[in-house]
């Protein structure tokens, strides 16, 4: 139970939060990790998620596309090239979809970007999304992170 006064008036409100995630940052990788107050390990597990490789460093400080991408993001965010011509963005803050680090197509957020002409950027589109994934299996699988079984 919280107390909170406001305009001269105290109210009574309770936090709760069964799962947490969270994002720390290096010079080199975000570390991303869930816990819920289910787990039976008391550990909050965090799971290496290496940067933007130096060959697009650059283009994230000039391109227009990419500079709106980044503070959309507020910063947190993974780029990796698909293809020759082809790249894909990753949100970070929001997590995947279905509790899953290891298949990048489940991030909440995540944009496919063309290059053409080199070092030129476009969005194409926001590739996989939640409105295209089956809820009941989603909220399923929250449910079940949520309660220490993922």
């Amino acid at each position: 139970m919280t107390k909170l006064r406001i305009q001269d008036t105290d109210y009574t409100y309770y936090l709760n939060n069964v799962l947490w995630s969270g994002i720390a940052e290096t010079d080199s990788a975000y570390y991303y990790g869930m816990y819920s107050f289910f787990d039976d390990e008391k550990v909050f597990k965090l799971k290496k998620l290496s940067k933007t490789s130096d060959s697009l460093h650059q283009a994230l400080y000039t391109d227009p596309t990419l500079k709106t991408l980044q503070w959309f993001s507020d910063g947190y965010f993974l780029l990796e090239r698909k293809d020759k011509s082809t790249l894909e963005y990753f949100d970070l803050r929001f997590g995947t979809f279905r509790m899953n680090l290891s298949d990048k197509d489940q991030f909440v957020f995540k944009f496919n970007i063309d290059e053409n002409p080199p070092g030129t950027f476009v969005l194409k589109d926001q590739g996989t999304r939640p409105r295209d994934a089956n809820f009941g299996e989603a909220f399923a699988a929250l449910w079940d992170r949520m309660m220490g079984r993922l």
